[in-house]
């Protein structure tokens, strides 16, 4: 089962291979990465960040920022029906 954690600037080459795997679901995501960065400092784009990370490898990623709202993106579908 993928652990869910915060998001470090470390962790940028994990989700950029997330996003290059997903570009159709996670257009948005990568663009406020990529741009404004995983570190919340207020700024436009900038927010929380947290991912399902199954070993190194993104599974799922979610971010809450300033210019989009809340956004995700996941590999796996839930069992819920």
């Amino acid at each position: 089962m993928p652990a869910v954690r915060v998001l470090t600037p470390e962790d940028l080459p994990a989700l950029t291979r997330f996003f290059v795997r997903h570009p159709d679901t996670t257009l948005i995501l990568h663009g406020n990465g990529h741009t404004a960065g995983l570190v919340n400092e207020g700024r436009p784009y900038q927010g929380a960040w947290a991912a399902a990370c199954d070993g190194c490898e993104v599974v799922g990623v979610a971010a809450g920022t300033s210019g989009t709202g809340i956004s995700s993106s996941s590999t796996r579908r839930s069992s819920r029906q």
